[in-house]
């Protein structure tokens, strides 16, 4: 939420777009999880679980693991379960033969390369863009340059404006205190 305001103040539009975007894919990933931690949870086959998973996991970390969202969050801390890592995930449902989830997970990473296939071409076009016009790259740094220059003086110029408010109620202050002195 801190980025998003961060970037609107900096009226950095496309970049909100794309953070709004990764937030939803993360929540869709989420979303993916939660259904398939609820699903083997009422398997009650934790063991069994572990036991897929061994080879991925430090045994050490085993002892941590006391349900199916422990084991998917050490599978998360090293980097076997990530939003692009969906590997074990397939191994796990299609151990415990769960067709309907199986196809979930391959749908979900189907939307997901989709879209940054999609991303890789649009940034192939702006670097088309930017080889056929070496100005435009200079013209976006002129602009990003004055921007932030912009940002820069406008800072400076209210931390004076605060330090001298803040001088001109000291020296108010030592004036009062003369006159009643």
């Amino acid at each position: 939420m801190v980025m998003k305001d961060l970037l609107k103040g900096f009226r950095e539009w496309s970049i909100v777009g794309k953070v709004e975007k990764f937030e939803s894919k993360r929540k869709e990933y989420v979303d993916l999880l939660e259904q398939i931690i609820r699903v083997l949870d009422e398997l009650s086959d934790l063991e069994r679980l572990i036991s897929i998973c061994r080879g991925k996991i430090p045994e050490e970390s085993e002892a941590n693991i006391n349900d199916v969202r422990s084991l998917f969050q050490v599978l998360e801390n090293h980097s076997c379960l990530r939003i692009d890592r969906l590997g074990i995930l397939k191994e796990i449902l299609i151990e415990f033969d769960r067709e309907d989830l199986l196809k979930e997970v391959d749908d979900f990473k189907k939307r997901r390369c989709d879209y940054e296939k999609e991303e890789r071409r649009k940034g192939k076009s702006f670097l088309t863009v930017l080889t056929v016009s070496p100005l435009l790259l200079t013209k976006i740094s002129d602009t990003l340059m004055s921007q932030w220059s912009r940002y820069i003086i406008t800072s400076l110029v209210e931390t004076i404006i605060r330090q001298s408010a803040d001088f001109c109620i000291t020296i108010s202050c030592l004036i009062i205190r003369l006159n009643f002195a």
